[in-house]
């Protein structure tokens, strides 16, 4: 297995603002931008932000900062490479339903998932030369 799958070890408390913060500060930004579906888009994943902020702090017992001592690019490409499983068994599934139009967007979202843990492989491995 390689480093850049091993668990990471629990979060400690650090002093870098919140990161959940600097995301949905983001995200209103983007909303207020841009108009009709896509600002409707960016404001409700402002409101799921603030929903993961929340859930991450009951697990947890803390908010997610930038130095909590987690290696945050190992943490994103797990979390990429799982998102590239889900979204490839959901255009699978949309395809044995029939459901052609939500089984080519899916298999976009399938492609461009690959794409994006590819990227965060490729950090890793220009980083850790491993």
């Amino acid at each position: 297995m390689s480093d850049h799958l091993a668990p990471q070890p629990p979060p400690v408390e650090g002093k870098a603002r919140p990161t959940w913060e600097c995301v949905t500060d983001e995200l209103r930004r983007r909303a207020g931008e841009t108009t009709g579906e896509e600002s409707r888009v960016w404001a409700l994943m402002e409101v799921d932000g603030h929903a993961r902020d929340a859930f991450g702090e009951g697990k947890y017992g803390r908010r997610h900062q930038a130095d909590n001592g987690r290696d945050h690019a190992c943490d994103a490409y797990q979390e990429h490479m799982d998102g590239s499983m889900y979204w490839r068994a959901e255009a699978d599934v949309a395809h044995l339903t029939g459901d052609e139009s939500r089984a080519t967007e899916a298999w976009a979202l399938y492609q461009d998932s690959l794409r994006l843990a590819h990227r965060a492989r490729l950090y890793l491995l220009r980083r850790d030369g491993k």
